[in-house]
């Protein structure tokens, strides 16, 4: 495999701290010095130096959980790159582990340690049945992995759940231990793209090749995918013919001025290439309050009660949730699901072997499932739940539109 093409993004400030002498054997490495409170009016210098450089993927000092949280995402969403991060994931040691990062991202010889015993069976509160749930984390920052995967570990541990982790091979590649630390702890693990690259638009043959590369590259055996926001009816077919059994998808089951909408059930997408099961993701809490994250599971658990099976994937980011000021919040989250609400933990592929055990799927052919992609009608609140969020929900989103930022929390 060539070497990727990473364009550094740091701000002044940080500058100082980063090794930029290092040299790497993975990476070619450009770096560009912005100041991110002004990194969406560098838009046109940063295309530039993707289109001079043959960018692959953009590699950024800051998130938008220290510092002054910019958000980061609309802009590689613009500049239709892959990303990753390598800053810090908690305020009062950003800077140190923001310089660990950076040398571990460019030296790629490091490896992870937990010594965890790993998680199996079901912790205490669970009640065994068709009630379950699946925490999915999404693993494309270095700071993340480096330091909140061991934290999420031990917490999985300590309530006894398997959960599903996507890796892209980023982390892998500057961790290559991570995806085997985590398989050999019970967990699943799926593919997360090369360096969380967005494949709308690229042609079917390449799709295959990054995909195809992707999978191959992981060092566990690997049966779904999350490209969230970033496919069109190409990934799904060379998902297809890479032999992967599900790819994630959105389910927007995001407030809509008075309620929350019908959350979508499991799809079986068709092509002739095969078929492949859409898994939708029903909560990601990301940038919630604990009071609306609860919310969320107690409206999608009221909305899976007219459904064929009550399931909730929760989708979860190490350098969010496990953030030492976050923590608290998810382990919260956590008991909430399985004490209070009596849900089992299962993984993704679980989750799917109960699908298939339904024989009910309804079916949809690969070129349906990118149209019509309307917004669902406005409708009045019909559950508690809409009631409660009414208010909050609409001024969360408020604060959202006027600050400019996804995360407020």
């Amino acid at each position: 495999m060539r070497k990727a093409n990473v364009l550094v993004i740091a701000d002044p400030a940080d500058v100082e701290f980063l090794d930029t002498a290092l040299s790497s054997k993975q990476w070619n490495i450009f770096l560009k010095i912005v100041d991110y409170e002004r990194l969406y009016k560098s838009a046109r210098e940063l295309s530039d130096a993707v289109n001079q450089n043959a960018i692959d993927f953009l590699a950024f000092s800051r998130n938008d959980q220290v510092c002054n949280r910019v958000t980061t995402a609309p802009m590689v969403a613009k500049l239709r790159t892959g990303y990753t991060a390598f800053s810090g994931i908690d305020e009062a040691q950003r800077i140190e582990q923001m310089a660990q990062c950076f040398e571990d991202f460019v030296k790629c010889d490091k490896m992870l340690r937990y010594d965890g015993t790993g998680a199996s069976g079901t912790g205490p509160g669970n009640t065994q049945g068709d009630r379950t749930f699946s925490l999915v984390f999404d693993l494309e920052q270095v700071g993340g992995v480096k330091y909140g995967l061991p934290r999420i570990l031990a917490l999985l541990d300590q309530h006894k759940v398997r959960a599903t982790f996507f890796v892209t091979d980023v982390i892998n590649t500057v961790y290559p231990n991570c995806s085997r630390l985590i398989a050999q702890r019970g967990h699943e693990v799926g593919l997360h793209g090369l360096w969380h690259e967005d494949l709308r638009d690229v042609e079917l043959l390449e799709q295959k090749k990054y995909i195809g590369l992707a999978k191959s590259r992981m060092a566990e055996d690997c049966r779904g995918a999350n490209y969230l926001d970033r496919t069109d009816v190409n990934t799904v077919k060379a998902l297809i013919a890479n032999q992967l059994d599900y790819l994630v998808c959105h389910s927007s089951f995001y407030y809509r001025h008075f309620a929350y909408p019908e959350p979508p059930e499991p799809l079986l997408i068709e092509a002739e290439e095969g078929a492949i099961y859409c898994l939708p993701i029903s909560i990601d809490a990301y940038g919630f309050p604990w009071l609306l994250a609860k919310n969320m599971v107690d409206a999608s658990l009221t909305a899976a009660k007219r459904q064929r099976c009550v399931h909730l994937t929760v989708l979860c980011h190490l350098f969010r949730d496990a953030a030492l000021r976050n923590r608290e919040r998810t382990e919260k989250l956590l008991r909430y699901l399985i004490v209070t609400k009596g849900l089992t933990p299962v993984t993704l592929s679980d989750s799917l072997d109960n699908v298939r055990r339904t024989d009910s799927v309804r079916r949809i052919e690969a070129a349906n499932i990118f149209v019509n992609r309307s917004k669902s009608r406005i409708r009045p609140p019909r559950t508690r739940e809409d009631v409660i969020g009414c208010v909050p929900q609409n001024f969360l989103r408020l604060m959202q539109i006027l600050s400019g930022r996804h995360c407020i929390f």
